[in-house]
């Protein structure tokens, strides 16, 4: 069957290729620093590697919809008022705890909320998550803290286990409040177009969703990966219950420290972005053809 490529898209900085690499696929392991694994669990294969111009313009877009990856950066003055708290100093959950009773964070809150309903489409209820403290320097971050593993690439489930729907769910926005640099990691196709790639039985109502992405990595192994530099005072939006992916700290020394938003967020480049997006890519396609 003809296979999609780069059906997940990214709107971001325009021209900024070195925020993006890959990997050559996917490996399955059985522990994470040394802690155990879920069976069957999957993290991106190393080494990574930089992409091309032309790859970079292949995963890009200026007319990002709703299912697609988009990178922002904070309004100076919500950004300011984060550094204003020293929300990036936090080294344990009692620093963040103490500062989310101060009156400044609850400011800022209201501030970033506002912000977000501007981005928000039909009036969607906009879900606020607690503040997340993480370890720096791992190559995957999530971790199932009921089970006391990790689950490495994944799929998120808030809204539903429906497959047919998911590309409906909230997405998600996941801020940036830490001293270093973040990643998002993620696979450029969605979970609906592995599913028919493998013929997994999606009309079994018993199917068990998570089991179609480890179905993918096994029969896929080659599939890339990709990793998106997230730097402080920046966010990610993306479709997580659409698209597998996890979350990276590697080589990183400070505590990963994020706050995540869901909602049905689109952020649109203005007219100006577009055209300059284009006349590069159209340069780089008529150079290549020459």
């Amino acid at each position: 069957m003809q296979m999609k490529k780069n059906e997940i898209k990214i709107n971001l900085i325009i021209g900024d290729s070195r925020r993006i690499t890959k990997s050559k696929g996917a490996v399955q392991v059985s522990s994470i620093e040394g802690i155990e694994c879920e069976e069957l669990t999957f993290i991106p294969r190393e080494p990574w590697s930089k992409i091309s111009i032309k790859e970079f313009f292949e995963l890009s877009t200026t007319n990002s919809n709703y299912c697609d990856i988009t990178l922002i950066k904070l309004p100076k003055k919500i950004k300011n008022q984060f550094k204003k708290i020293d929300i990036s100093e936090c080294v344990s959950y009692n620093d963040i705890n103490f500062i989310q009773r101060t009156r400044e964070y609850r400011s800022v809150l209201i501030s970033l909320t506002e912000y977000l309903k501007k981005h928000n489409l039909d009036n969607t209820e906009i879900i606020k998550h607690a503040i997340h403290l993480g370890k720096p320097g791992l190559k995957n971050v999530t971790f199932n803290s009921k089970e006391n593993v990790y689950i490495g690439m994944h799929l998120d489930s808030w809204e539903s286990n429906n497959l047919s729907s998911r590309d409906f769910s909230r997405n998600r926005i996941c801020i940036n409040l830490g001293k270093q640099s973040r990643y998002l990691l993620y696979y450029n196709i969605s979970i609906v177009t592995m599913a028919i790639m493998i013929d997994y039985d999606i009309k079994n109502i018993n199917f068990d969703i998570n089991y179609i992405y480890k179905s993918f990595a096994m029969a896929y192994p080659d599939w890339p990966i990709y990793k998106i530099e997230i730097q402080p005072y920046e966010a990610y939006i993306a479709p997580t219950e659409f698209m597998i992916h996890d979350g990276s700290t590697w080589g990183t020394t400070h505590p990963d420290i994020s706050l995540v938003f869901r909602g049905k967020f689109l952020f649109k480049n203005n007219a100006v972005v577009k055209k300059l997006f284009l006349n590069i890519k159209n340069n780089i396609i008529f150079k290549k053809i020459i």
